[in-house]
């Protein structure tokens, strides 16, 4: 990898300095874009219109020269002091340059500077929000999939940070458990009401007094008589002896 880039690097000053005599002309840019994924990462993406001969392209943005890719595969010189990329081209011919944007960070803002006099878009994935919104955009759309386009008419510096995706935690209702109450057999108490019936022998008749025979009733009066007179008797003789 170094050796490559070394290479390049002599390649490139060979170009400029044998072959000042050959045409210079500037590469024409049809179309550049900047995408900004999800991680803050910011990629440019430029078609390139080269003419036969030794051609200049003004970068838009400055950019990580590792990351510097081009399609189809030619020689370039990358000159880090006006951000511009010489290509020797034998014909003309379109190519696509990519590469990753040099961006700066400071307390979690990262900041890209457009340095351009033709318009570019801007991509920026759903989760990155724009602090500045430059003042030269003629036009803005938003995709269903929530990435926003803008197309910027010249410089601008653009400043954005990563807003993490909100998450919509879904808390199962909390189900309350209702006790089931077992149900208490109460025995029933049978009260028994016992009617105390009062057992009256049957009433009998009062026997019918049969009279007594005359004869009798005589005799009972004089025995009474009798009792008497001697009662009477044994009294007046206890009293005389006392």
């Amino acid at each position: 990898m170094m050796k490559a880039t070394i290479l390049r690097y002599i390649l490139g000053l060979i170009l400029v300095l044998t072959l000042s005599s050959i045409v210079v002309a500037s590469g024409e840019t049809s179309k550049a874009s900047i995408f900004i994924d999800g991680n803050g990462v910011a990629t440019l993406t430029m078609t390139i219109s080269l003419s036969s001969g030794l051609n200049i392209i003004n970068l838009p943005v400055k950019p990580i020269q590792a990351t510097i890719v081009t399609k189809p595969d030619v020689s370039w010189f990358y000159n880090s002091a006006n951000d511009t990329l010489l290509i020797l081209s034998t014909s003309s011919m379109t190519i696509e340059i990519s590469y990753i944007v040099n961006t700066s960070l400071s307390n979690g803002v990262l900041t890209l500077t457009i340095n351009t006099k033709q318009p570019i878009d801007l991509i920026l994935s759903p989760n990155i929000l724009l602090l500045s919104v430059p003042e030269n955009i003629i036009s803005y759309k938003i995709q269903s999939d929530g990435i926003q386009i803008l197309t910027i008419n010249g410089s601008a510096t653009v400043s954005y940070i990563i807003s993490q995706p909100q998450q919509i935690i879904t808390q199962p209702a909390p189900t309350t458990t209702i006790p089931t109450e077992t149900p208490i057999k109460i025995p029933t108490q049978t009260t028994l009401i016992t009617s105390a019936t009062t057992s009256y022998p049957p009433a009998t008749s009062a026997p019918t007094a049969t009279p007594a025979p005359a004869g009798l009733e005589l005799r009972n009066l004089l025995l009474m008589v009798a009792v008497a007179i001697i009662i009477i008797a044994v009294v007046a003789v206890l009293i005389k002896r006392r």
